[in-house]
């Protein structure tokens, strides 16, 4: 499967993550988990920029 990229989104992502590593010392386990939640989100936002949040769409994806 080609995955899509949002290079706004990656770059997001990537400084989430590293502040979950650095600022709040979590586990890797821990940031793998939510690195992984965050990619099930985008897929399901099909990669639109996460500037355009909505909560109608965290909604969605609770739900599914």
């Amino acid at each position: 499967m080609n995955r899509k990229f949002n290079e706004e989104n990656e770059r997001v992502k990537r400084r989430y993550l590293e502040f979950l590593r650095e600022a709040k010392r979590s586990d890797m386990a821990t940031v793998d988990k939510a690195a992984d939640a965050i990619l099930r989100f985008e897929r399901s936002i099909k990669y639109k920029p996460f500037k355009r949040f909505r909560i109608e769409q965290a909604v969605k994806f609770k739900l599914e």
